[in-house]
């Protein structure tokens, strides 16, 4: 089985290092695992534009049976759903109410993100049993995936 990874936060962040136990994991199945290298920080988070471009380039020619994103965020999701469009199936991992606490054009974002497109993944992976319920009403197909000691 072909996965994509992808890892929506820069080098350290709680999200890259929670895909690389992921992928750890799944390389232990057998699984075809590709997990590009999650960006370095730059001025202005320049990153995640970069990132978002990157990762999009590498999804479009690439054919996996799952893409996930690791935090509901563009630079995750739209690869993902390229993938999704070429046959993949879409799954993204949030590990808390990330609507909840952003400000600005970010917060405005994620919430189209949960009302519009969270419906259309495949698959949600969620840390706790709060999140599930939480995010039940906008996707059925909801997933506990402890993190840290838990798991």
């Amino acid at each position: 089985m072909r996965i994509s990874i992808y890892s929506s936060l820069q080098k350290k962040s709680g999200a890259s290092v929670r895909a690389t136990y992921i992928v750890k994991g799944l390389k232990e199945t057998g699984c075809d695992v590709y997990f590009p290298d999650p960006p370095d920080v730059l001025p202005f988070h320049i990153e995640q534009f970069t990132a978002a471009f990157r990762y999009s380039l590498n999804a479009a020619r690439r054919r996996s049976d799952i893409s996930i994103a690791l935090k509901p965020l563009p630079q995750g999701c739209i690869p993902v759903f390229l993938e999704k469009r070429l046959g993949a199936k879409a799954v993204v991992d949030i590990d808390d109410l990330e609507w909840a606490y952003h400000k600005g054009l970010l917060s405005n974002f994620l919430s189209l993100f949960k009302r519009k497109l969270l419906p259309k993944f495949d698959l949600v992976m969620v840390q706790n049993e709060n999140l599930k319920k939480e995010i039940e009403n906008l996707n059925k197909n909801v997933f506990v995936s402890p993190q840290g000691e838990e798991a």
